[in-house]
């Protein structure tokens, strides 16, 4: 199991540069409180995404919590302007993501039984 703190690896904070520059490319769109969501959430959900798969088969909730902010900053930041489809794209992807979590700790767990 990896050490449970919020220090990023290389690869997400390279993602989260990648969010900066993502969020900084509509930073006219709407107005200043939704560019700073979306400045917030970007570089958040772009970071928990690169490690996805770790994050589910180690339960990170740490992380989990912090994409999920990240995008529901991202999605109300999408709503100020407003742009619905992006708030569609990124609200799926963060539904999408809250449910794989959880089934991947419950296939995990009932793996982990089944082998006791």
């Amino acid at each position: 199991m990896p050490p449970r703190n919020w220090a990023p690896t290389r690869v997400q904070t390279g993602a989260a540069v990648v969010g900066l520059l993502i969020a900084v490319s509509s930073i006219r769109e709407g107005p200043a409180v939704a560019a700073v969501l979306r400045l917030a959430g970007y570089p958040v959900a772009c970071a928990g995404i690169v490690r996805w798969v770790p994050i589910v088969r180690y339960r990170r909730v740490d992380w989990l919590v912090a994409h999920e902010l990240g995008m529901a900053a991202i999605c109300l930041g999408w709503a100020l302007v407003p742009r619905w489809g992006a708030v569609a794209i990124n609200g799926a992807w963060g539904v999408i993501a809250l449910v794989w979590w959880a089934i991947g700790g419950a296939h995990r767990s009932r793996v982990q039984s089944s082998s006791s």
